[in-house]
C-alpha cells in the first residue's frame, strides 16, 4: 500500500506490492502527485518518505534534511540512519542510511538543495557509485541544476558525501568531518555556508 497525505485516491492508494523507489512509483503511475508514500527498505521493511513527482522530471525520493540547529551535532556523519522516524517530514533533521540510499540510486544520480538562506543553491550529480556519509564520495559529473554549469566533484579530504565545487564562494558539500554541511563558504553571500537553515539531498533512481 502506497501513503499519500496530498492525495486520498482508490486507485493510487491500493497499488501493490510496494515500490523501491519514488521514481518506481512514477513510471508506473505518471499522473501520481508529489507527496508521502511508502517504499520498500532494503532490509524488507517499508519506510514512509516524501516523493518529488515534478521537479527535474519527477521521481526523486527525499534521502536528508538537515537544519542549521543541529549542524555540528553527532550523528550526521554516521553511515546509519539519523532519526529515523522522521524520513516522510521537510522539516526534521534527519537522512537515510548510506546503504538505503546506494540500493536507492540506481541511475547514480543525486540532487541537493540549500534552502531559507541567501546561499540558496541547487545541484545535480550523476556517476555516483557509492554513497558516504563519512568519507569523500565520487561522482562522474556536477553541475547546476539546469545543467548549463559544471563545478569540480573534489575539493578537500575533509570534505565528505559529495561535493560540488572547489572554493569558497559557490562550493556545495553534503558531509563534513565536523558533521556539518555546506551551501558555498566563508567567501558565499552570507558568509560560512552552514548557516543555511536547510539543507536537503534527493536522490533519482531509474
Amino acid at each position: 500500500m502506497i501513503n499519500l497525505n496530498s492525495l486520498r485516491s482508490c486507485s493510487v492508494a491500493s497499488m501493490n506490492p510496494i515500490r523501491q523507489s519514488c521514481w518506481e512509483i512514477k513510471s508506473l503511475h505518471p499522473s501520481a502527485p508529489s507527496g508521502e508514500y511508502r517504499i520498500q527498505g532494503p532490509d524488507g521493511q517499508p519506510v514512509n518518505v516524501l516523493c518529488d513527482m515534478i521537479g527535474e522530471g519527477g521521481g526523486w525520493t527525499l534521502a536528508a534534511v538537515a537544519l542549521f540547529d543541529n549542524h555540528g551535532q553527532a550523528g550526521w556523519n554516521d553511515e546509519g540512519w539519523l532519526n529515523k522516524e522522521s524520513s516522510n517530514r521537510d522539516s526534521s533533521h534527519w537522512h537515510m542510511s548510506s546503504a538505503f540510499m546506494n540500493t536507492i540510486a540506481t541511475n547514480a544520480e543525486y540532487r541537493a538543495n540549500c534552502f531559507d538562506s541567501t546561499n540558496n543553491y541547487a545541484r545535480l550529480w550523476s556517476g555516483v557509485k557509492d554513497y558516504k556519509w563519512h568519507q569523500v564520495s565520487s561522482a562522474a559529473s556536477s553541475t547546476s541544476l539546469d545543467g548549463s554549469r559544471p563545478y569540480p566533484t573534489t575539493w578537500a579530504a575533509h570534505h565528505w558525501g559529495l561535493t560540488s565545487g572547489n572554493n569558497e564562494h559557490d562550493a556545495l558539500i553534503t558531509s563534513h568531518s565536523g558533521n556539518q554541511w555546506a551551501c558555498a563558504g566563508n567567501a558565499g553571500p552570507n558568509g560560512e555556508g552552514v548557516v543555511c537553515t536547510g539543507f536537503s539531498i534527493s536522490i533519482f533512481s531509474a
